[in-house]
């Protein structure tokens, strides 16, 4: 897609998910109070489930063998990788939850926000991406 390809998009998309993102926590700490945080995990897991098994059969209808091939053409190890992320992911929701359970939304997005910004100015530096200062201003 083209769309995806431009810097305003990139930077329009960024802004909402923002946006969005600062709500979710606010309705997030709610539930992380109200109900236990592996049932709520569950329940978007299945969620999650549920909605790309309808975007995979959707993208798949004309031809399923592209499913299988596609499935297929990923190496043992790049699996393994992909595990990785996943347990990586319920382990950061599990604990980001927890901490919104006893922290405040604004706290937790405010300290994300000024950590981010030393990790990612070393994170560049020993990057083998060539920092420049239109990347610093996101050019």
């Amino acid at each position: 897609m083209d769309i995806l390809k431009s810097k305003m998009w990139l930077y329009i998309y960024l802004f909402i998910a923002v946006f969005i993102g600062w709500y979710n926590n606010t309705l997030e700490k709610k539930f992380a109070k109200k109900y236990d945080i592996i049932i709520i995990l569950f329940i978007e897991t299945l969620a999650i489930l549920f909605s790309l098994l309808v975007i995979l059969i959707y993208q798949y209808t004309q031809d399923s063998t592209l499913l299988k091939k596609e499935f297929s053409s990923i190496v043992f190890t790049d699996y393994l990788v992909f595990i990785y992320f996943s347990v990586f992911g319920i382990v950061a929701s599990y604990l980001g939850l927890m901490f919104l359970k006893f922290h405040g939304v604004s706290t937790i997005r405010i300290s994300s926000f000024i950590i981010s910004i030393p990790v990612t100015s070393i994170w560049l530096y020993y990057s083998p991406e060539k920092f420049t200062t239109d990347k610093l201003f996101g050019l």
